[in-house]
């Protein structure tokens, strides 16, 4: 994302096992990342700021 600056990346995994994986992830280093990227979260039909502890069925992440 250095490179390229404007880019989106989605994260959803193959499985509501592995997208739960990703979400720890985020989560263990929400700290970090807030900091430097955008999170928005997918959940009930809508994208919304990333907020630990809450459940999503997919990611974007983008450079603030």
């Amino acid at each position: 994302m250095n490179q390229h600056s404007h880019a989106i990346v989605m994260a959803k995994g193959s499985t509501p096992s592995r997208t739960r994986l990703y979400q720890m992830g985020i989560s263990e280093f929400w700290d970090e990342i807030q900091g430097i990227f955008e999170v928005k979260g997918y959940h009930g039909n809508n994208w919304e700021a990333f907020r630990k502890g809450k459940n999503y069925e997919a990611f974007f992440i983008f450079k603030k």
